[in-house]
């Protein structure tokens, strides 16, 4: 519907936030409800209009199905939520239960943004140790007009000639 011609004009970070609040949303509900509960849940969201792929895209009115549902104990959920949002994209979550969650998520979206954050999940299984040095020369330059240094066979022959 409506929410699907979104995507398509968003930015790839905003989609990625979404994603990665959907996903902190199920785990954080998973973790706490488990998975027969988790199910009933997303029932009583699609019974209200929200499908479960529309949760990140809608969840001002996710929450507010919940709080109507589940009174204030819904708070707790979208605290654990928005607490594993700011994990995920390695942020201080520096707000008390009391603040207003949705303040904060605008805040570290607006975060996220401006920095060009990525969550974790998106890069857990990258081994950034491991990358090797990129060349920024041609094959036939060393790229160093003061000797062999580039090149690693050639500066150990230097070196074990001294």
């Amino acid at each position: 519907m409506v929410y699907r011609e979104l995507d398509n004009m968003r930015s790839p970070l905003v989609t990625t936030f979404h994603e990665t609040l959907g996903s902190c949303f199920a785990s954080t509900l998973k973790d706490m409800l488990g998975s027969a509960v988790c199910e009933s849940v997303y029932g009583l969201l699609e019974r209200n209009g929200i499908t479960g792929g529309e949760i990140c895209n809608r969840f001002d009115d996710t929450v507010t199905v919940l709080t109507k549902v589940l009174g204030t104990s819904s708070r707790v959920l979208v605290h654990r939520t928005v607490v594993e949002m700011f994990r995920q994209y390695s942020q201080r979550a520096d707000f008390s239960y009391q603040d207003s969650l949705r303040d904060r998520l605008i805040v570290l979206k607006e975060a996220v943004l401006a920095n060009h954050l990525m969550p974790r999940s998106r890069h857990d299984g990258i081994d950034f140790d491991s990358v090797e040095r990129t060349r920024l020369t041609s094959p036939g330059e060393t790229g160093n007009h003061n000797g062999p240094i580039d090149n690693p066979d050639t500066s150990k022959k230097a070196v074990n000639a001294s």
